[in-house]
């Protein structure tokens, strides 16, 4: 505001965008960023109101920078910042609903809207101490590329949805242990979510490492939703053509391939065979076709549940097994 970017009529006529300065509502001056929160007969009755109980005669009277800066540094008494700041913005946005779609609040209107807005940010502070303690302080971190070690090579993948379904998009990079680029890739994938856009992250990235002959992977995604479908979810999910797809690019002949999303699935792996043993290892041998017919009792061990969230481990010893075995 202080810096003159509202593109008010003022400002568009200044840019040789119109030739018409007036104020939409009032049209009685100049449509200046001080003329729509502050000056406009609209925006003055707004503030008498708001500010009925303890006038301030020097509220209408002040430049516009040094008006905004001494009300928003909450220094005075006769008005809350945030009141102030919220009011100036919902004058602006009026401003626009005006103009664009015919549409204008009231005094009345403005001021709720000002006051829930206040009070939607006090809660949003109060959950932030209920979080982070009575201070409200947060642990600073910094946050950069972790290098994997050395003759790895780095996948980082990422999804992002721009403020609707209807776009979203994935990219990802691919570099060595000492920091040298290999190649990145983006993607624009149309409409869906958030979910599908890392899921699809994460199938070009594994593809396009494979394309490169890199066979030690270490993997980097930040969605913790991503590595819970991949390691849980079932046949039922709407993504599960992605997540099947990721969970085929696991099973490749990869020399190493690493990182938490398939750590956590190697762990998810090992935790059967360490607490349910039998169940387990009949399971393995049932799928193998080495259960032997003769002791059908046992096949109300085996858990076909195991495979069905595609378990990588179990899938690579029936593998193994059918290969020497079958």
């Amino acid at each position: 505001m202080n810096q003159g970017r509202l593109l008010t009529n003022a400002e568009r006529a200044r840019r040789h965008l119109t030739s018409d300065t007036n104020c939409k509502i009032c049209g009685g001056g100049p449509e200046t960023t001080l003329h729509v929160v502050r000056d406009c007969p609209f925006a003055r009755a707004t503030w008498a109101d708001l500010l009925e109980d303890e006038p301030d005669s020097r509220f209408f009277e002040q430049d516009g920078q040094r008006w905004s800066l001494y009300y928003l540094s909450g220094k005075s008494n006769t008005i809350d910042a945030t009141i102030f700041a919220g009011t100036c913005w919902l004058l602006w946005k009026n401003q626009n609903d005006f103009v664009f779609q015919d549409k204008l609040k009231t005094h009345t209107q403005v001021q709720f809207h000002s006051k829930q807005l206040r009070d939607e940010i006090i809660k949003a502070f109060d959950q932030e101490k209920t979080v982070f303690g009575t201070g409200g302080t947060r642990e600073q971190r910094l946050v950069g590329w972790q290098p994997p070690a050395q003759d790895w090579v780095c996948v980082n993948t990422d999804g992002s949805v721009n403020h609707s379904p209807e776009s979203t998009s994935c990219g990802g990079i691919i570099r060595r242990s000492d920091g040298r680029f290999i190649r990145a890739f983006t993607a624009n994938l149309g409409r869906g979510s958030i979910t599908r856009a890392e899921l699809a992250g994460i199938v070009y990235g594994l593809d396009l490492a494979w394309e490169q002959g890199v066979r030690k992977v270490l993997l980097q995604t930040d969605s913790a939703t991503a590595k819970s479908l991949i390691e849980n979810a079932t046949e039922q999910h709407i993504h599960f053509s992605q997540i099947s797809e990721i969970r085929r690019i696991l099973q490749r002949d990869w020399t190493s391939i690493a990182g938490p999303l398939v750590l956590r699935t190697l762990a998810g792996g090992l935790e059967p065979l360490v607490c349910r043993p039998v169940c387990s290892i009949t399971t393995l041998l049932h799928y193998s076709h080495l259960l032997p017919r003769n002791l059908d009792r046992l096949s109300r061990f085996v858990r076909p549940e195991l495979l069905v969230r595609g378990n990588p481990l179990f899938l690579f010893i029936i593998n193994l097994l059918r290969c020497f075995w079958s």
